[in-house]
């Protein structure tokens, strides 16, 4: 009881900052994720309650909304007791139902941006049906439709991410266009974002297909395409598309130069847990464009990762893997693109801290770091004044990153820096680990770099150094 009043006040307290002035969005990743049962708890309250006294502030209708859907999603209907999909989908409506969110934001805000974007969001007009059967054609899109051109500059990234999404596998590509330009006018896709994707681009062999795993690998390059007409050669595939009927997937088989039959029937007949491996496989063995695949995300392709027998094939050239049956120097095209095609003077600045990602951020930065590590003790070896500037650059990403933060994970893997002090000067160290799936560890984030990392257990996490910065003096 003590613990509850507590959270209770202290929440409160938090959120009497909110009405004093214009309501600000809840950040899913932040304020959401991490908190219990009980802070969700009171944090419905208090914009249920905030939404009678302001029935017409669209930011607070979508603070109540992202917390009942993360409250409903962690807490109200148990995975475990949904064994098909069905099933979680038929416990998901009967409990919209009993809340009537969408019900009552409808009537207070029925044309707007917000109401419009939700009800498509958590399928509204599916809430209004016994039978799914009776739901007209015509009400599918009438939500999605009338968000898109009511969708304001100031719209959360995620927003413009999914309305992204939505319009490619519509193949609409005259209001993806004015969506892409709005985000981009808008500022809050970051520059260091776009610079990462135009990079990408830069490397590729021209007419080549991008593989990425979704539409954070697809929407800066987009971007670079429709809005800044650069790099429309490309071809853009999301690969998390290929696992569902799209017209999308459809319309990619046939740019890669597929025949129409042919896409048709790959369209039709791959079925089953294994979709996206064989298709894949497919587009590998059969499309004669270059192939590219996104480094960054590469290990989550087809959920566990690209399979053993294609790894062979797999050849890093820098910010991309290309995909080879003939062997060939990939090093040499990786020296290729670092001193002819990729823009990094970038790297050096410190971009504002509204435009960034967090995690996803410093994830970019850092691929520079990982994928380019291996030029270093070449250029040592064979071109000194590359190798001063490579490790100049690396030394100015890690002196931003360790000022921030001192550790962040990519995927599984867990990476700590540390500064060094000596007599020639300041160097960097980068140790990497990996966690254990489904294992939960402390010591990352905020916490002095002398306790290391360990498992919930106490059991110590292992790290290996893999860079070693040179002093400069």
């Amino acid at each position: 009881m003590k613990r509850t009043v507590i959270t209770l006040l202290a929440f409160a307290l938090f959120m009497t900052g909110t009405s004093a002035k214009q309501t600000e969005y809840i950040k899913r990743s932040v304020q959401l994720y991490r908190a219990d049962s009980l802070e969700l708890d009171s944090m419905y309250n208090y914009w249920n309650a905030f939404v009678q006294i302001h029935p017409k502030d669209e930011m607070a209708w979508r603070n109540l909304y992202e917390v009942y859907s993360n409250y409903e999603f962690r807490f109200l209907v148990n995975l475990k007791q949904y064994r098909t999909a069905d099933g979680y989908f038929d416990a998901q409506q009967q409990m919209r139902r009993k809340f009537g969110l969408m019900g009552r934001m409808e009537q207070a805000i029925p044309d707007s941006y917000t109401f419009n974007y939700c009800a498509y969001d958590c399928d509204y007009e599916w809430q209004k049906y016994d039978d799914p059967d009776d739901i007209p054609d015509s009400l599918s899109y009438q939500y999605a439709n009338r968000a898109i051109a009511l969708l304001p500059d100031t719209a959360e990234r995620r927003d413009f991410e999914n309305w992204t999404g939505y319009l490619m596998n519509q193949l609409d590509t005259v209001r993806l266009t004015r969506v892409l330009t709005q985000y981009f006018n808008s500022g809050r896709f970051p520059a260091e974002d776009l610079q990462y994707h135009y990079n990408e681009l830069q490397g590729m062999d021209k007419g080549a297909v991008y593989i990425g795993q979704n539409n954070l690998n697809i929407t800066g390059k987009l971007i670079l395409q429709l809005v800044k007409g650069v790099h429309r050669d490309k071809i853009l595939y999301d690969e998390s598309y290929a696992s569902r009927t799209t017209p999308f997937f459809k319309a990619c088989m046939q740019r890669m130069g597929l025949s129409r039959e042919m896409a048709d029937s790959l369209h039709h007949s791959v079925d089953g847990p294994d979709r996206s491996e064989r298709v894949l496989r497919y587009i590998l063995n059969n499309v004669k464009r270059p192939i590219y695949f996104s480094s960054n995300s590469i290990s989550l392709l087809l959920g566990e990762g690209v399979p053993d027998d294609m790894k062979q094939h797999l050849y890093n050239e820098g910010l991309t893997i290309h995909y080879s049956a003939k062997p060939y120097d990939n090093q040499r095209v990786k020296r290729r693109n670092v001193e002819e095609r990729y823009l990094m003077d970038y790297l050096r600045l410190s971009f504002s801290p509204e435009s960034r990602r967090g995690f996803y951020d410093r994830d970019l930065s850092f691929h520079y770091i990982i994928l380019l590590q291996d030029l270093l003790p070449y250029y040592k070896k064979n071109n000194p004044e590359r190798f001063s500037w490579l490790n100049r650059l690396f030394h100015d990403i890690l002196a931003r990153m360790e000022a921030e933060d001192w550790g962040f994970v990519i995927d599984k893997n867990v990476f700590i820096i540390h500064k060094v002090e000596e007599g020639r000067g300041t160097y960097y160290e980068v140790e990497e680990g990996t966690v254990r799936p489904n294992e939960s560890f402390t010591g990352l984030v905020g916490s002095s770099t002398k306790e290391g990392l360990k498992y919930l257990t106490g059991e110590p996490i292992s790290t290996h150094v893999i860079l070693k910065t040179e002093p400069i003096e």
